[in-house]
């Protein structure tokens, strides 16, 4: 259970950390979002980000980190 813990957080300092690099560098891709229909408000690296974070749950799933006895 510890190593869930001290996973998750990693996972969480890595994705903030990514966040606000791409949050301050973040010139391109606000011309990009001004481009884009209105219906799609996510910015990309928030997208990226969850991408990221959806394949690290569904490898956590699959090892048997996370659910499962």
């Amino acid at each position: 259970m510890a190593r869930l813990v001290i996973f998750a957080f990693a996972l969480l300092a890595v994705a903030l950390g990514a966040f606000a690099v791409a949050s301050i560098a973040g010139g391109p891709a606000r011309a990009r979002a001004a481009a884009r229909p209105k219906e799609d408000r996510m910015p990309d690296t928030l997208r990226t980000v969850a991408y990221v974070a959806l394949l690290l749950l569904m490898l956590g799933i699959v090892t048997g980190w996370l659910g499962g006895a």
